[in-house]
């Protein structure tokens, strides 16, 4: 059976209890057959970072540990 990894970028409101730091934050969602495998919160990371991620994700550079 052939694995489909796919990605969803998303920013979301981070609150590290300091009145310091980032109020959002970007969020990669990873996904292998339409299952989500793992949420990395990516904390003071750019758009640009995060896309990395994503791609890195879909095309197998990141390995799936579960």
């Amino acid at each position: 059976m052939m694995t489909r990894r796919s990605s969803v970028i998303r920013q979301q409101p981070y609150n590290n209890g300091s009145s310091k730091g980032p109020d959002t934050c970007y969020v990669v969602d990873m996904y292998e057959n339409e299952e989500l495998i793992e949420t990395r919160e990516l904390v003071g990371k750019s758009l640009y970072y995060a896309e990395d991620c994503a791609r890195n994700w879909d095309e197998g550079i990141i390995d799936n540990d579960k």
